[in-house]
């Protein structure tokens, strides 16, 4: 991926970018939901790379540059730099947000630091800077 995003492994069940960094359980299934209403779903912030629906598999729907729902696609509506529902708009005011299978809310994705519901996983926001880079 261009933009490093495969620095990520999944180490005993633990999604990390480095023991340092905190860490998100696989088993946990941390999803992302986009739009207006949250009911777009844009993968799987927690699932192998190999997995359909993670976001770091880049030749699927969630992972891929170019498809539309994928915040690794600069110009869709939920990775461009001016759209209000997208994790990497500074000002976005309907950002995606952080579910887990059990509906446990986790907090909005997004690269928007004044939003107070902004999550709070350092994982997350660690991809998510990535994600964003160059935006």
């Amino acid at each position: 991926m261009s933009r490093g995003l495969s620095c990520w492994i999944l180490v005993g069940g633990l999604l990390a970018t480095s023991p340092a960094r905190a860490q998100i359980p696989a088993e946990q299934r941390l999803m992302i939901f986009g739009g207006a209403d949250h009911d777009v779903y844009l993968g799987c912030l927690s699932c192998l790379p190999t997995a359909p629906d993670s976001v770091y598999n880049v030749i699927g729907k969630y992972g891929s540059e170019i498809s539309p729902t994928s915040v690794l696609n600069h110009i869709s509506r939920y990775g461009d730099p001016i759209s209000p529902t997208s994790a990497c708009n500074i000002l976005a005011s309907e950002p995606p947000v952080l579910v887990d299978r059990t509906g446990k809310y986790y907090g909005e994705l997004t690269m928007n630091e004044l939003r107070t519901k902004r999550t709070t996983l350092k994982a997350a926001l660690a991809w998510l800077r990535l994600a964003c880079a160059d935006r």
